[in-house]
């Protein structure tokens, strides 16, 4: 069997199970305890939901508290990575800036229908791109950065519960504010 474009997990075609889901959930928890790094960090769990959900592109954005701006801080596309990154996001026409004010997942199986601006589609899609979803990391009580996700697969993303990419997120707030006060 061929491996799906854009992922070496699962054929696009299986459904997940709940099985599935708990041994993935337990190996999130385990790997959050290990790393106290974020890009360490964003990079492993990157592996496991890549089994989980075949993904084209990963985006790690953090909220800088020097400028008050939202930050790529990783990303992982086809044939390129970008590590401890700080390339600031226009707010301008910004979907990923009305995400973090917002606070809510957002999921969008039509990219065209995507309403970010030139930076946020350059980042995010490219001509294979099926699916997003873009998680708030949540430190305390505020939403200290944004984890984005692209698929390959239609409807990738409406495969799993919010709650499992709330969990996903969620992985990243014990070390988010430690790891990017610097930005």
């Amino acid at each position: 069997m061929s491996q799906p474009q854009g992922g070496y997990g699962r054929a696009p075609d299986t459904p997940v199970s709940r099985f599935q889901i708990e041994q993935f959930l337990r190996a999130l928890s385990a790997i959050s305890k290990r790393h106290n790094n974020i890009h360490k960090l964003f990079f492993t769990i990157l592996k496991k939901v890549n089994k989980l959900l075949p993904l084209s592109t990963a985006v790690l954005v953090s909220f800088s508290h020097k400028d008050n701006s939202l930050r790529v801080i990783d990303i992982k596309k086809p044939g390129y990575t970008g590590e401890s990154l700080s390339l600031i996001l226009p707010d301008k026409q910004s979907l990923l800036h009305s995400i973090f004010r917002k606070k809510e997942i957002f999921t969008e199986n039509d990219p065209l229908k995507f309403d970010g601006n030139f930076l946020e589609k350059k980042l995010l899609f490219d001509n294979e791109t099926k699916a997003v979803a873009v998680c708030p990391i949540w430190t305390n009580s505020h939403v200290s950065g944004l984890i984005c996700f692209t698929s390959t697969i239609p409807q990738g993303f409406d495969m799993l519960e919010r709650g499992i990419l709330g969990a996903i997120a969620n992985q990243f707030a014990p070390i988010m504010d430690n790891n990017v006060k610097e930005i």
